[in-house]
C-alpha cells in the first residue's frame, strides 16, 4: 500500500498526463451551458406545462452530464494499468439518475438538519466519480461510494476541501455556480471561460485522485 504522499504524487502525475484532454472537457462544459440555455428558451417559448418542462429539463441535464462523464471515463481509463471499457451514455444516464435521485431524496428528508446535510455531502462527495469510473449495477454506486469514503476519508476529502475552498474564495465575488447551471443572462466571456477552466481542471484532478487511491490504496472496495 502506497503512502498518502505517494498517492497524491501519483494523482498529480496522472493529471499532468491527461491535461492534454482538458480542452475537450472545457468544450463539453461550454456545450452543456449553451444547450441548457437553448433548451430553457425553447421550452419557455412553447409555453408547455411546468411539469412537462421540468421533466424535459431533467432528461436534458442527465444527457449532458452523461456525455461529460463518459468523456472523463474514456480519458482516465486510457492508462494501461487501469483499463476498463467505457460505460455507454444511456447506461450512465440511468446510473446518474438513480443515484442522484437517491441522494436528493435523502437530502429532502434531512434538509432541515444542517449537520445531517453536511454529513451526507461529505459521505457521498465522490458519488459522481464512482458512478462513471466503476462499471457496476445501477444501485451499487451509493454503496461503493460509502465504502470508498470510509476507506479513504482523509486522503480524498482533504485535497478536495482545500481546492474547493480556494475556488470558492476566488469565485464568490466573480461568478455563481448556480448561475452557471441555469442562467440565460449574458456573462462576460472572460469570467465564463475562467470558471469553466477551473471546474474542468477540478473534475480531471478528482477523477485521477480517485484512480490513484484505488490503485495505491484499498482497491478491493471496487
Amino acid at each position: 500500500m502506497k503512502s498518502i504522499l505517494e498517492i497524491y504524487k501519483d494523482s498529480i502525475i496522472r493529471t499532468r498526463k491527461t491535461i492534454k484532454y482538458l480542452p475537450l472537457i472545457f468544450s463539453s462544459m461550454i456545450f452543456m451551458k449553451l444547450a441548457l440555455n437553448i433548451g430553457n428558451n425553447i421550452l419557455y417559448r412553447l409555453s408547455i406545462s411546468k411539469i412537462t418542462s421540468n421533466i424535459v429539463v431533467v432528461f436534458l441535464i442527465l444527457f449532458l452530464i452523461s456525455i461529460l462523464l463518459n468523456m472523463l471515463n474514456v480519458i482516465i481509463h486510457s492508462e494501461k494499468n487501469f483499463d476498463i471499457e467505457p460505460i455507454t451514455i444511456p447506461r450512465l444516464m440511468v446510473k446518474v439518475g438513480i443515484n442522484l435521485g437517491i441522494l436528493f431524496l435523502a437530502y429532502k428528508i434531512i434538509e432541515k438538519n444542517q449537520l445531517a446535510v453536511l454529513v451526507l455531502l461529505i459521505l457521498f462527495n465522490s458519488l459522481i466519480e464512482t458512478t462513471y469510473i466503476v462499471d457496476e449495477k445501477f444501485y451499487m454506486p451509493i454503496i461503493t461510494t460509502l465504502k470508498f469514503t470510509i476507506n479513504n476519508f482523509f486522503k480524498w476529502n482533504i485535497p478536495n476541501f482545500i481546492i474547493a475552498t480556494v475556488f470558492y474564495v476566488l469565485l464568490k465575488n466573480f461568478y455563481g455556480f448556480k448561475d452557471f447551471a441555469m442562467s440565460s443572462e449574458f456573462v462576460p466571456i472572460s469570467k465564463f471561460a475562467i470558471l469553466l477552466f477551473l471546474i474542468s481542471l477540478f473534475l480531471l484532478y478528482r477523477a485521477n485522485l480517485y484512480i490513484s487511491l484505488q490503485i495505491g490504496g484499498d482497491r478491493n472496495v471496487l
